[in-house]
């Protein structure tokens, strides 16, 4: 039997049970705290952790232009029925709750969904742009970053071997 619940527990997530109260007819984005429109570029924690690029944002406040969204309550090998996971290269309309903290959480039983035609027409008027943020600023030569390392350890290694030379035909 405890192998039973261990190889369930490994299973994945179960389907969480998320009712709509009695009459509610459908999604209700008026009343979620935070909707944002984005697309996930990568995916960490057996994809419960998703890095956003926002496109738009429908409710609530301002944010960059990437966010962190973490889709569950377990982490590491632990699930729970409320974890949600995401695919990467996705493109998602996401329906999310900001903790003090300034966590963004979501959750199986959130209206988070994948983009589709159909919800362009639940976009608000007032639906804000997100302004990709600048590239990071690089020194007067463009050549900050790994490139720059690269090309740096060459010139030393050509000035380190034509020195070597040089003493060597001395030498001779």
């Amino acid at each position: 039997m405890f192998s039973l619940l261990v190889l369930l527990s490994r299973a994945g997530p179960a389907a969480a049970s998320c009712a709509l109260p009695p009459g509610d007819e459908g999604p209700r984005w008026a009343d979620s705290e935070i909707v944002i429109l984005g697309t996930v570029r990568a995916v960490a924690d057996h994809k419960r952790v998703a890095t956003v690029v926002v496109e738009e944002i429908w409710r609530g406040p301002d944010m960059p232009s990437e966010v962190t969204v973490h889709g569950g309550f377990a982490t590491g090998d632990s699930f729970t029925s409320g974890d949600r996971t995401f695919d990467s290269g996705v493109r998602y309309l996401f329906d999310l709750d900001g903790d003090q903290d300034g966590t963004l959480q979501d959750n199986a039983c959130s209206l988070t969904t994948p983009w589709s035609a159909e919800l362009v027409a639940l976009r608000p008027a007032d639906a804000r742009s997100v302004a990709i943020d600048a590239a990071p600023a690089t020194d007067a030569t463009g050549l900050d970053g790994p490139i720059g390392i690269v090309l740096a350890v060459g010139l030393v290694a050509l000035i380190l071997l034509g020195a070597a030379f040089g003493i060597r035909r001395l030498d001779v």
